[in-house]
């Protein structure tokens, strides 16, 4: 008796209709339409994923996809298609570093900006940015004191880090 072949499961390719309960984001909010700050990062780290969060935007918030991005992610597509790259990692860079615990990760992105958030918030009101104001940060997000300054400060540097590559894009244009 012949075996019979499995039949590999079907992916649904179909267009999802966005997520009715996420905010509409009006128009005078949306980031600036050549995602400049995204193109700037890009060019300046060479990490793809920014490629792919300007594109992800435009998708979301159905406009037109900037032509850098267009172009960037046309040389990456090629690139696997070609058979110059093995694989989307390859060209895109893994989605997650190894040895990062998705549990952990998915807390950190789901809590950590309105972490740093909070904290600037109560700082600009007059509250000092010491172990007190993480506590009390801290209990709001469910997270503790450390937790919440780790978070705190992970943010900071991040944003400095973004800011000193759009300043540097600015000084040399």
């Amino acid at each position: 008796m012949a075996k019979k072949k499995k039949t590999p499961a079907r992916i649904d390719h179909s267009l999802k209709e966005p997520d009715a309960t996420a905010p509409a984001v009006p128009p005078d909010r949306w980031p600036d339409p050549t995602f400049n700050d995204e193109r700037v990062v890009f060019e300046r780290s060479g990490d793809r994923f920014y490629v792919l969060a300007a594109i992800t935007i435009c998708f979301r918030q159905q406009t037109a996809v900037p032509a850098w991005a267009q172009e960037a992610f046309m040389r990456a597509f090629d690139t696997v298609n070609e058979a110059h790259a093995a694989s989307w990692d390859e060209v895109f860079g893994k989605p997650h570093p190894k040895g990062v615990h998705i549990q952990r990760h998915r807390h950190w992105l789901e809590y950590s900006h309105q972490v740093h958030a909070r904290v600037v918030e109560l700082h600009a009101a007059g509250e000092p940015i010491d172990e007190q104001l993480f506590e009390i940060v801290g209990k709001e997000f469910h997270v503790g004191k450390t937790k919440a300054s780790q978070y705190y400060y992970q943010w900071t540097r991040l944003i400095a880090v973004t800011e000193d590559l759009l300043n540097r894009n600015t000084q040399e244009n």
